[in-house]
């Protein structure tokens, strides 16, 4: 059985996470509402090896270009939410379904 603190601590977080579900779709419709966005220009802006896929790495670097700090860890975080097949990196379909 877990303390009350830890189940105030759990609801928390899960309503945290709630509230930012709802804005990251409210910003999906934004930018996709835009006539002169072209995903797969912004995938490549973020594979800057041109590796074929999106890394933690290049997360990382994308935000710091933004002056948005970026621990390795929330990267990697954002990267397993999205990563549908589990490889840890972001193929072009799964930043679709990522963005779209």
């Amino acid at each position: 059985m877990l303390s009350f603190e830890t189940e105030d601590r759990i609801a928390k977080f899960l309503l945290f996470i709630s509230d930012n579900h709802q804005s990251i779709n409210l910003l999906r419709r934004e930018l996709n509402s835009q006539i002169s966005f072209d995903p797969f220009c912004v995938y490549t802006r973020l594979d800057r090896a041109y590796k074929g896929h999106i890394d933690y790495m290049d997360l990382i670097f994308f935000f710091k270009d933004h002056m948005i700090y970026c621990s390795a860890d929330e990267a990697r975080s954002i990267i397993t939410w999205y990563d549908s097949d589990g490889d840890s990196i972001l193929s072009y379909g799964e930043f679709i379904q990522m963005i779209l």
